[in-house]
């Protein structure tokens, strides 16, 4: 007699939980059962990954046996930073082009805001303490390239689509009042210019704005000191440490365009 097996994971393609069923005999052990998903599986799947089988939703060992009647999930854990790393490194968004700078006046380039937009680039003004990880920037503008060409953006302009990716809100109004409790006495802003490709343009633009430039953003986050407490609040999570917070805001980054597709 057969027992139906169910095989949980994350495929790391599209960063969304995955779902099939095999079958085994009835009679074989929970080790034999590892053995059959590893088969079946690519090893794509299966890298730097923990198989977990349960049996009655009890966590079963090797050594247990499977039974006519049992219930039985195979759950693939892998790190969730390796995960993330794989699925941004498909992405091959580590072309983009990214230039950043120190501006003296806030309201000077949010008044001109609209002028340094082209096609091939985004440009946003954010406080520091927004840029917590490269990666999470470059994510983000990857989703808002994507979803104009595809359609499927929610604001008209890309470098406000940017910000509603960057904190993982779909209401811009939410948006721009968490930005809004960022802004106190001592904080310094920075233009941020993400492109697909050169754009001389642009940069000669962005230049009448800037005091100094970052040579490299991985400079500017070692550099800043992040008050975790109202990062929490403003991207709507519960963390403890700075590393949690770069791996969920890249996850609700993430969570944001899966839930529009």
């Amino acid at each position: 007699m057969s027992v139906l097996v169910k095989v949980r994971y994350v495929d790391p393609k599209s960063f969304q939980l995955r779902e099939l069923s095999m079958s085994v005999k009835s009679g074989v052990s929970v080790g034999e059962v590892k053995n059959l998903v590893i088969t079946k599986l690519s090893s794509d799947l299966l890298r730097n990954s923990r198989l977990k089988v349960f049996i009655d939703g009890r966590l079963a060992s090797n050594e247990d046996m499977v039974r006519d009647d049992s219930r039985v999930l195979v759950i693939i854990e892998r790190d969730l930073s390796d995960l993330l790393n794989e699925f941004i490194n498909d992405l091959e968004i580590s072309k983009y082009l990214i230039k950043a700078c120190y501006v003296d006046s806030l309201n000077k380039v949010l008044n001109d805001i609209d002028k340094l937009q082209s096609e091939l680039c985004i440009t946003q003004v954010l406080p520091t303490e927004l840029i917590i990880s490269k990666y999470h920037i470059l994510l983000a503008s990857y989703y808002v390239f994507k979803a104009f060409r595809e359609g499927s953006n929610i604001s008209r302009k890309k470098h406000l689509e940017f910000l509603l990716y960057l904190l993982g809100d779909r209401q811009l109004s939410s948006v721009i009042k968490k930005l809004g409790s960022l802004r106190r006495e001592g904080i310094d802003y920075v233009i941020i210019n993400i492109c697909k490709g050169p754009d001389e343009g642009t940069s000669e633009l962005l230049s009448k704005y800037c005091v100094s430039y970052v040579n490299e953003l991985s400079e500017l986050i070692e550099s800043t000191t992040y008050d975790l407490k109202l990062l929490n609040t403003v991207f709507g999570v519960s963390v403890s440490s700075i590393e949690e917070l770069r791996t969920m805001v890249v996850l609700r980054t993430i969570e944001l365009y899966l839930r529009k597709h």
